[in-house]
This record gives C-alpha cells, sequence and structure tokens, in this order.
C-alpha cells in the first residue's frame, strides 16, 4: 500500500514496539506541551539533546503520534557505491580469479 508523502499510514500498520516507543516519545514532550516545564529544564531532567526535542515536538504537532514513529529510509539495506568503485572491484575479480572475495575486500 503506498501513501503519499505527507500523508502517514494508520497507528495500526505500526508494530507495537514502535507505537510505544512513539508514545515514550510524547510522554518526554507532553510536559513542554502542555506549559508545565520548558525545553531546557526536559532536557536537563532527561539529557535528551534540545534540537532532538524541538524535532519531536515538530513532528507531533504536524502529524500527533505517527509523527514520533521513526522513519525507515527508502533505501535501507543497500549498499550505495560509487560507479567507478564498483568497476575496480570488477576488475579485481576478473584479475585475481583465484582470489577469495575475502582477500581483494
Amino acid at each position: 500500500m503506498m501513501f503519499m508523502q505527507n500523508e502517514l499510514p494508520p497507528l495500526t500498520a505500526y508494530s507495537e514496539e514502535q507505537r510505544q516507543t512513539a508514545m515514550t516519545k510524547y510522554h518526554v514532550i507532553a510536559p513542554y506541551l502542555r506549559s508545565e516545564k520548558t525545553l531546557a529544564v526536559i532536557t536537563v531532567d532527561t539529557g535528551i539533546a534540545k534540537r532532538t526535542l524541538q524535532y519531536w515536538i515538530r513532528d507531533y504537532e504536524q502529524f500527533g503520534l505517527k509523527g514520533l514513529i521513526r522513519k525507515t529510509r527508502s533505501d535501507a539495506g543497500k549498499i550505495h557505491l560509487d560507479p567507478e568503485i564498483v568497476v575496480a572491484i570488477e576488475q579485481l575479480i576478473l584479475k585475481y580469479r583465484r582470489n577469495s572475495l575475502t582477500s581483494i575486500h
């Protein structure tokens, strides 16, 4: 199922662990949202960087709890190599066929 860039799947589409992590983040920023604490106080209390808290607040205000769920990269698990490096590796493999890939690495 594809979602628009600004549209997130429903909370039920996420794992229980992801939802719990989002709730933990919410509980950290909730005192700020209720004007009970400043970000500086929350930073001292939790040890979480102020900028991180600002990101969480922005994401919560924009998307609700879904905004506090860590996004996965669309290219997760893929290895990124420059084309020149790929060519060099291929040449090494062809030149030294008897060597194992580990020794070439």
